[in-house]
């Protein structure tokens, strides 16, 4: 659970523009593994 997090958090400070394009993807996978969305 908080790898997943340090993961999100990594990603978006190494590659902003990155971190934009897969937001969604992200954060579907913080619903799935946390089954909320209220981080971001």
């Amino acid at each position: 659970m908080w790898e997943l997090f340090c993961f999100v958090v990594n990603t978006y400070y190494e590659d902003p523009q990155k971190y934009i394009e897969n937001k969604r993807e992200i954060l579907q996978r913080l619903h799935d593994h946390f089954g909320i969305n209220r981080f971001f």
